[in-house]
């Protein structure tokens, strides 16, 4: 009799599922002593076998909010040079991007995501930034216009190039930036003397 593939890969899944509650399930029941000794292993058999540790591990909120709340961020924009953005304490950011004549205003927020994270073999809990810009604004990355985009803080702490204490260029009290950024690299010191801000 031949065995129907897809009726038994579906009758998989629910076991699947069921093999991973119920390993959520054990280890939520190992002791801190047991887990620290698993992951020690886990270290060890990566370690073994040539892995590296991740390059970049997920942000709390609280390391969140000290890389970026109240500071001035200056941004790799990719091919478009880097972006300069400051976030205020009130959940305003106000984003200064290479050749926009504007300040660019909007709200960001924080929000716990998180997912299965091969490295850590578990769920692993992250902080993201969500960025909200109104209808009239299109995000140079995908095209799209307005809405809210939210980005894991580790990776937003990455592509931050460098970052000042407060409102360096007065972005908040602006609607026009202090001059169009070239799409091009530069530095918060070489951006401050040409905006006079030094």
């Amino acid at each position: 009799m031949p065995i129907d593939r897809a009726r038994a890969s579906a009758a998989a899944i629910p076991c699947r599922g069921l093999a991973v509650i119920l390993l959520s399930l054990l280890s939520a029941c190992m002791s801190a002593e047991d887990r620290a000794t698993n992951e020690a292993k886990v270290a060890e058999a990566r370690q073994a076998a040539g892995m590296r540790e991740p390059l970049v591990k997920p942000l709390s909120r609280a390391e969140a909010e000290t890389s970026f709340v109240g500071k001035t961020r200056l941004v790799n924009a990719a091919d478009r040079g880097v972006q300069v953005s400051y976030m205020a304490a009130d959940g305003s950011v106000y984003l200064w991007f290479p050749g926009n004549p504007v300040v660019l205003r909007g709200t960001w927020t924080f929000e716990e995501t998180g997912a299965y994270r091969p490295y850590a073999g578990r769920p692993v809990s992250e902080t993201s930034v969500c960025f909200t810009y109104g209808p009239g604004s299109v995000n140079a990355f995908d095209g799209k216009r307005g809405g809210t985009r939210c980005v894991p803080g580790a990776a937003l702490a990455t592509m931050s190039l460098e970052r000042a204490d407060g409102d360096v260029f007065g972005l908040s009290r602006k609607t026009e930036v202090p001059f169009v950024l070239p799409p091009e690299r530069t530095t918060l010191t070489d951006l401050r003397k040409r905006a006079g801000a030094l």
